[in-house]
């Protein structure tokens, strides 16, 4: 229908195309735009806890009526951990080592200022189709800009209905081509009774070659050393490398290390996930030579018996790839998925911000 004919069957489209729409920074907390963001984000509008150092919020106003919200926080340097992730805890894997060097401090400062990432992007649906979307972010760009930021990133699912509008959104202000970022697969916790029932001789013939579990919280110095061993040799990447915030977030009971003969090879790490009933298994690793061989499933098999027994077999377990990592993706699609399994591809996409890239 075109403005128009909504004017013709609504006479307050006429009313509101009257008022003056105008764009702010926002000086948080700020209610009034809750609305416009998802409900996971809204905390950060309504609690005095977040501030600007958190979040940046950018609203649009017709007259005194919020229509437009952008809403910016730090980045997540870490892939795997679900959106509804509290900055709190955000900020806590980004803590820098104890009794840093003060440059540490400046650069670790900076490196949090110099990226933003866009969480959401929000036109009033009675406000829309009128270019106000590409204001909206044009003036997020700036403000992230003047706050010091030099480049603002996004990260959206890839069956979100509004996928299309966003990327041809970014498109044409300029952002670059968006990239597959990560995979999500999520099902009910039992899972592992039809995939057990498929392969029945798998967890056998893994036990058989040593295919052992202990908790994650119990590593020992001797395990630490050798998880210390991998990443330097370079067998664990960058992403799957265990961190301290691990220990602190994990749950204890969902979270253990791989073994095979008392070495240990490998690593689960399941966290929970505060919006929904379920676990979130961020970081799965085993080494290199066992990848072909069935110890990774058979690791998220274990997660399945566990979560069932400890939060009840209908309970969700998510799992998580980053994009570049193709066989993981594989192992998703082609062994995994068919378990009553959803997958969700995540896409990313960024913007240097620069005075060049302002002006397009």
């Amino acid at each position: 229908m075109n403005r128009n004919r909504e004017r013709q069957s609504n006479p307050l489209i006429g009313l509101l195309d009257t008022l003056p729409v105008t764009i702010q920074t926002l000086a948080l907390p700020d209610p009034r735009f809750t609305s416009l963001t998802f409900p996971r984000f809204r905390p950060y509008l309504t609690e005095p806890k977040y501030g600007e150092r958190d979040v940046k919020a950018v609203g649009m106003m017709a007259g005194s009526i919020p229509i437009g919200l952008a809403l910016m926080g730090r980045p997540f340097t870490q892939t795997p951990f679900f959106d509804p992730i509290t900055l709190e805890r955000y900020h806590q894997y980004q803590q820098p080592p104890a009794s840093p060097a003060p440059e540490d401090d400046a650069a670790d400062d900076h490196a949090k200022r110099d990226h933003r990432r866009l969480l959401s992007l929000f036109i009033h649906k009675q406000w829309r189709r009128r270019g106000l979307g590409r204001d909206l972010l044009k003036a997020a760009e700036q403000v992230a800009f003047e706050q010091g930021s030099r480049c603002l990133t996004v990260q959206y699912s890839g069956k979100t209905k509004q996928k299309q509008a966003l990327e041809s959104l970014l498109e044409h202000c300029g952002w670059e081509a968006p990239q597959l970022h990560s995979q999500r697969l999520s099902g009910p916790a039992n899972w592992y009774l039809k995939a057990e029932q498929t392969w029945p001789k798998l967890m056998p013939f893994l036990r058989r070659h040593g295919f052992e579990t202990t908790p994650w919280l119990e590593r020992t110095a001797e395990d630490n050393s050798a998880i210390e061993a991998l990443v330097v040799i370079g067998e664990v990447e960058t992403l799957l490398a265990p961190r301290q915030a691990f220990d602190q977030h994990c749950v204890p009971d969902l979270s253990f290390a791989i073994r095979r003969r008392g070495e240990l090879v490998g690593w689960i790490i399941g966290e929970e996930i505060d919006q929904v009933e379920g676990v979130l298994y961020h970081t799965g690793y085993v080494k290199p030579a066992l990848r072909n061989r069935g110890w990774l499933i058979g690791g998220m098999l274990e997660t399945g018996h566990r979560q069932s027994a400890l939060m009840g077999p209908e309970t969700t377990s998510w799992y998580e790839t980053v994009g570049d990592n193709p066989a993981m993706r594989r192992l998703m699609d082609e062994r995994v998925s068919t378990f009553a399994f959803s997958i969700d591809p995540r896409w990313g996409s960024r913007k240097a911000l620069n005075a060049t890239t302002l002006r397009s």
